[in-house]
């Protein structure tokens, strides 16, 4: 439900939920997928980088199928 799911990125994924800054880095093609990095940085002052994966679905267009989230030493610009 959508309070779990809710609960949950806020747990796992504080960075993506409320980063401090945040901006949009490298983007590539992989097979049918595009993929676009994004810069965080959390509300301690840590870095991250999202890795999103999108996959096109037809008259809904792009949709986020995947995202990791890894600690990084790139600042957000």
């Amino acid at each position: 439900n959508a309070a779990s799911f809710g609960a949950m990125v806020r747990r796992g994924y504080g960075a993506v939920h409320a980063p401090q800054t945040f901006s949009f880095g490298r983007t590539a093609k992989r097979n049918a997928q595009q993929v676009q990095e994004v810069l965080l940085t959390d509300q301690n002052g840590r870095n991250w980088v999202a890795i999103y994966t999108l996959g096109e679905f037809g008259e809904d267009g792009w949709k986020i199928t995947g995202v990791v989230l890894q600690p990084s030493s790139a600042q957000p610009t």
